[in-house]
C-alpha cells in the first residue's frame, strides 16, 4: 500500500507532493491507510484512488487550499 501511495504521490506535479510526501512516512498516515485497505475488502469506498490523486493533480494548490473546520461549531 505505501508502495502504490509513494508511486502515485510520485506523479503529481504542485505544491501537494511535497506536502504529501513528507506526511507518507507517518504514523498517522500509514495507519489511515491500513484502515482503508482492511475496509476495501469487504466495503466499496469513496474516492476511489484514481479520484483522489486527480483531485491532487488537477485542483487548487495548497497554498490556495482553504480549510472550514465544523466539528468547532456549537451543537445546542
Amino acid at each position: 500500500m505505501l508502495k502504490n501511495m509513494q508511486d502515485q504521490i510520485s506523479k503529481i506535479q504542485n505544491d501537494w507532493k511535497v506536502i504529501l510526501k513528507e506526511e507518507i512516512g507517518k504514523e498517522y498516515f500509514k495507519k489511515i491507510g491500513q484502515f482503508i485497505c482492511k475496509e476495501k475488502k469487504n466495503k466499496t469506498i469513496f474516492p476511489t484512488n484514481e479520484k483522489n490523486i486527480q483531485f491532487f493533480k488537477k485542483k487548487q494548490p495548497f497554498k490556495n487550499v482553504k480549510l472550514v473546520n465544523y466539528c468547532s461549531r456549537s451543537l445546542s
